[in-house]
């Protein structure tokens, strides 16, 4: 008897501990920056995931539950491919460790499996922990407003002394949109659901910093979103009138900074309507040419593709200098000797080049996975934010790119997802 009380103290303590290290990733991750290194905002991210992810691992063992889920075993499966990909890479080194300002590999891809994984299993939702999570979320963004109008204390890599867009710690306004659109959906979720005041005021921060990013892809997916979950209360006319407030509020906000910043960013938006009534290659800061770039390269390796964050290697060896790229009228579109493309900015895309048709179809299969369980579950309002943060994290993923400063929160988030019961359990 004594042994059993003793067994069940020690898996206890391991799950308490797994919940802990995913706590400190979804806290701290996207606040770690070394100021002084030639990383700025990477490389620490990166190093901390590692850390994080190996102690996962330790505990994992410790505990000898090995037992996983189906859609566990597809990630599984999904990762195996990615390695499988690695050791027949244009790029090993590359590959492996995910290349610099990147970092994200074979080690980082392993990483999302633990985590994705200890999310599945042993996932403790509470209310308090989300409170803690909106409230750095806060913080990020009133700092990333600081910088839309050139205030910013924390001294800049080489990547970023010219960069005036807003950002926040996570180091591209992009990214930094994927984060804010995380946090949207879980602000304006519990505002409209259950009347939570304060997250009408964290929405109102979070949208003035995702505004401040000029990053037309966040902005579409924020539209997109909000227009998924208005199906979810078209009929209760007390929540539409709370989603109309905010969407006035939003407005309102768009137009002061837009005043305060001499219209550049009503033109930025204008920018979104030009590229979508005439398409070229040079569409979507010349993400079409990407596309038609990466096209070759899913032809010439479609089983495994180049190797992860070895794209460029592709580019530079199957692509032909005079094939309408842009190789020699303009540096970067394809990237030079600077500024390479390393990945394809549509994630789909992007696992199809790099890591082979396989891996895309079995990511979408995992995708579908969990948003069958939470769609199965879905008049629990609960389950409503859930799908409302992963539909806008996927939404956002067709323009973007999967970057160490924000994806480990995607794939915990993920795993989460994955387990209706941790969803039901949440106070």
């Amino acid at each position: 008897m004594e042994s059993l009380k003793r067994l069940s103290k020690k898996k206890f303590s391991v799950e308490e501990a797994i919940n802990v290290c995913l706590y400190a990733i979804i806290f701290f991750l996207p606040f770690i920056v070394a100021p002084f290194g030639s990383d700025t905002y990477y490389l620490p991210k990166a190093i901390f995931l590692w850390l994080i992810s190996g102690v996962i691992l330790m505990l994992f063992i410790m505990n000898r539950d090995y037992k996983l889920d189906l859609t566990c075993k597809i990630v599984v499966v999904f990762v195996g491919i990615i390695l499988i990909s690695t050791l027949n890479s244009l790029n090993i080194k590359e590959s492996i460790l995910g290349g610099k300002f990147r970092w994200e590999g074979a080690i980082t891809f392993i990483c999302y499996g633990i985590i994705f994984i200890a999310a599945n299993k042993y996932s403790k939702l509470k209310k308090k922990y989300i409170d803690v999570f909106l409230v750095l979320g806060l913080v990020m963004s009133v700092y990333g407003i600081f910088q839309v109008y050139g205030y910013d204390s924390l001294p800049r890599d080489s990547a970023h002394t010219q960069s005036m867009r807003c950002y926040g710690l996570i180091g591209h306004g992009n990214f930094f949109s994927t984060y804010l659109l995380i946090l949207l959906g879980i602000s304006i979720s519990r505002f409209i659901f259950w009347d939570d005041k304060k997250c009408y005021v964290y929405s109102l921060f979070y949208v003035a910093a995702l505004i401040g990013t000029q990053t037309r892809g966040g902005w579409m997916s924020l539209g997109i979103f909000c227009l998924a979950g208005l199906f979810f209360i078209i009929k209760d006319f007390e929540k539409i009138k709370k989603a109309i407030l905010l969407v006035f509020s939003f407005i309102i906000i768009f137009f002061a900074m837009d005043y305060s910043k001499g219209e550049e960013l009503k033109a930025r938006f204008q920018t979104i309507i030009e590229d979508v009534t005439n398409v070229t290659d040079y569409s979507g800061s010349s993400r079409i040419a990407i596309y038609r770039a990466s096209l070759t390269t899913i032809c010439k390796y479609p089983l495994l593709g180049t190797g992860p964050a070895a794209l460029w290697n592709s580019f530079e060896k199957d692509l032909p200098k005079d094939s309408g790229y842009f190789w020699q009228r303009r540096r970067g579109v394809l990237g030079s000797p600077i500024l390479k493309v390393d990945k394809v900015h549509n994630e789909l895309l992007n696992y199809a080049a790099t890591s082979g048709i396989p891996s895309m179809i079995i990511y979408l299969v995992m995708i579908g996975m969990v948003f069958t369980k939470i769609i199965n579950n879905i008049r629990d309002d609960k389950f409503k934010v859930i799908f409302i943060v992963l539909f806008g994290y996927v939404v956002q993923a067709n323009f973007n790119i999967s970057v160490i400063s924000v994806a480990p929160l995607f794939w915990i988030i993920l795993g989460i997802g994955s387990n209706s019961e941790i969803i039901k359990k949440i106070d």
